[in-house]
């Protein structure tokens, strides 16, 4: 119970700090995939040299989804809490600020890679949904 109170808490941290600049993610599906890979990225990997950023970016996912297997449920809590006080609004895939969510950013890998120009977050932006379910398939 603790555990998953302390794992909401850091989701709404990256969830909110992806919503907000310089991500503005806008997309249900980009957020929860790249919520999931905020949290449980590899230490020490370099993530924001070299092209494929992406790809190093997600390819942990398959070990990390088996072994983190209610982080996805509390992610949809999270964004399900921001949703019900009106900050957000989720239209088929598409999520719309209603009101701005003003905090101080937390997460040491978000704060990199607000920094940094060449950062999978943002190149991950680039792809539309099917584009990326098809970079997250590859690794699942």
């Amino acid at each position: 119970m603790n555990k998953d109170i302390i794992n909401e808490a850091e989701y709404m941290d990256i969830v909110v700090g992806l919503l907000n600049a310089p991500f503005f993610l806008d997309n249900i599906v980009h957020l929860i995939f790249i919520a999931f890979c905020v949290k449980h990225k590899i230490k020490g990997r370099k993530y924001f040299s070299g092209k494929n950023v992406i790809d190093k970016f997600i390819s942990n996912i398959n070990l990390k989804l088996m072994v983190h297997t209610r982080d996805i449920s509390i992610i949809l809590n999270v964004i399900d809490k921001l949703v019900k006080c009106n900050f957000i609004k989720i239209v088929d895939s598409k999520i719309y600020i209603l009101k701005p969510i003003a905090v101080e950013l937390q997460n040491e890998f978000l704060l990199k890679c607000k920094s940094k120009k060449n950062n999978p977050i943002l190149e991950s932006k680039k792809l539309d949904s099917k584009a990326f379910i098809e970079v997250i398939l590859r690794y699942v």
